[in-house]
């Protein structure tokens, strides 16, 4: 379960939290804390499942075919430059 770090009435029912701070300088919460332990899970499921990273490109393909704002046409978005598919987790 992803979630902030109030208590949540959910936190009791999960196997695993993962919690992130929302406190910022600003009047509202921040949520990048959260979108960062999102995206390292999406990384790290990538590196570790072998047949990932194709589906997600054909997800992205299919969304690039009926979204015309789209501008990732033919690129691979979900593999950082730092590591190749296939590659294994450091």
């Amino acid at each position: 379960m992803f979630t902030d770090i109030y208590a949540s009435p959910l936190r009791e029912m999960a196997d695993l939290i993962i919690s992130a701070g929302v406190a910022s300088v600003s009047t509202f919460d921040t949520l990048v804390p959260a979108l960062a332990q999102v995206e390292a899970l999406i990384a790290c499921m990538t590196l570790r499942s072998p047949g990932l990273n194709s589906r997600l490109e054909g997800i992205n393909a299919l969304r690039s075919e009926f979204d015309p704002t789209c501008r990732m046409k033919n690129k691979d978005v979900y593999a950082s430059p730092s590591f190749t598919p296939g590659q294994k987790a450091a």
